[in-house]
């Protein structure tokens, strides 16, 4: 593990940790040392009340209910809030812009593992390119502590996968990641496939293994609480209720979800919706109901909610020009990744697929449980290393084309 260190540069290391803070911070402007909640006062307030509740020794529980444990959110993020300290937002906000900047780090060393220096530093500005990734650190969410994480996993998964010990940390940083969000099944399941193929069942299955065993104290935890199997989170019937419903497909193309408690609080007692495990399953029966019921209505509905990653842009963006850039890097994005996807296919190259596939479970744990987009998955710091790639490759052959002209001889008629 200490030769990965040693091969790399301190200096670089350091200017891109120094680099992503800058912009960062640049992006935020003045809002960012605001002691007030920037996008989402509700979600944002409940992961604070649980770090608060968390500092104090009490635990995590459903607020305005000091006995009745909650586990509607992963444990890991409330519970770095409480070591950072609740009582303080921009203490949360730069925790998290240090966070930002290791993905930056880890994005570096990936792409310049794999592809050298150059390459290293196109991903890190492709990544600071983005204004979604940036915006991150400035909110009190879960996804800076999960990209980390998870990124941090799938690079050693490329760096090393045939050896025991690296893939046991990885499988660590799974578990912490899943602690995170619940949302990690979506990429962990195209991970564990990939790395089948690499390194074969038995460290597939030790990797699961150690992964299983740190998130085992949470289960074992919820078992005691609920007197049920909780693996994740209590909110998963809240997200597939609030995506698939007839109020949400009237207006796909709108915030495309919708606060399932309007819809389905009428038809429970108050005892019923009180009750945290029951509610959730009754909310995703409805939503499974509902999919079942509506099968003819996925293709709209999966297609809006794909173009759900620009539709809050106008909402989140301060001006016209941040929308227009927004738009345009979109594209232009979009438009290197195609032309990455063809050089993965041309080239085979192994460490590409992986980014790939994992990108794929992003996409499509998006569209399947679609709430309000906030780049959830660790898509950034690898579209950036495949959007690098291809920058490269198309300033190789415009080189390339340009020494042809120069060299072509002279024709004298």
């Amino acid at each position: 593990m200490k030769a990965i260190f040693t091969q790399l540069p301190l200096s670089n290391t350091l200017w891109v940790f120094v680099l992503a803070c800058i912009v960062h911070l640049a992006l935020f402007g003045g809002g960012f040392w605001q002691e007030e909640y920037l996008p989402n006062s509700y979600d944002e307030s409940r992961y604070v009340y649980y770090g608060q509740e968390i500092r104090a020794g009490r635990g995590m529980h459903a607020p305005g209910y000091d006995d009745k444990p909650t586990a509607y959110v992963m444990p890991l993020f409330p519970l770095l809030i409480a070591a950072v300290g609740p009582d303080s937002l921009v203490k949360i906000r730069l925790a998290q812009l240090v966070i930002s900047g290791l993905v930056a780090v880890v994005t570096f060393w990936i792409a310049r593992h794999l592809y050298g220096e150059k390459i290293g530093w196109l991903a890190v500005l492709a990544l600071l390119a983005n204004l979604g990734w940036l915006r991150q650190p400035g909110y009190i969410l879960t996804e800076p502590l999960f990209i980390l994480l998870m990124t941090a996993a799938i690079g050693i998964i490329i760096y090393r996968p045939e050896s025991w010990r690296w893939l046991a940390a990885a499988g660590a940083l799974m578990g912490l990641a899943w602690l995170t969000r619940g949302a990690a099944f979506g990429a962990l399941v195209f991970l564990f496939l990939y790395l089948w193929w690499r390194a074969g069942f038995i460290k597939t299955f030790m990797t699961g293994t150690i992964m299983l065993l740190v998130i085992s104290p949470w289960i074992i935890r919820n078992y005691r609480a609920f007197d049920a199997f909780v693996p994740v989170s209590t909110q998963s019937g809240n997200v597939v209720a609030g995506a698939y419903n007839d109020e949400v497909y009237k207006n796909p193309w709108g915030d495309g979800w919708i606060n399932p408690d309007e819809l389905y609080k009428g038809e429970v007692s108050e005892d019923f919706f009180n009750d945290e495990i029951r509610y959730n399953q009754f909310l995703a029966e409805k939503g499974r109901e509902w999919i079942l019921e509506n099968p003819e209505k996925l293709p709209k509905l999966m297609t809006a909610h794909f173009f759900g990653f620009i539709r809050p842009w106008p909402k989140i963006t301060r001006s016209g020009v941040e929308l227009a850039y927004e738009l345009l890097s979109w594209s232009v994005g979009m438009l290197l990744l195609v032309y990455s996807l063809w050089i993965t296919y041309k080239t085979h190259d192994q460490a590409m697929l992986l980014m790939w596939l994992v990108t794929l479970g992003g996409f499509l744990t998006h569209m399947v449980f679609f709430a309000i987009p906030r780049y959830r998955l660790p898509y950034s710091p690898f579209f950036a290393i495949l959007q690098a790639v291809a920058l490269w490759q198309l300033y190789k052959q415009y080189i390339q084309k340009k020494t042809l002209v120069e060299a072509k001889p002279l024709q004298v008629s």
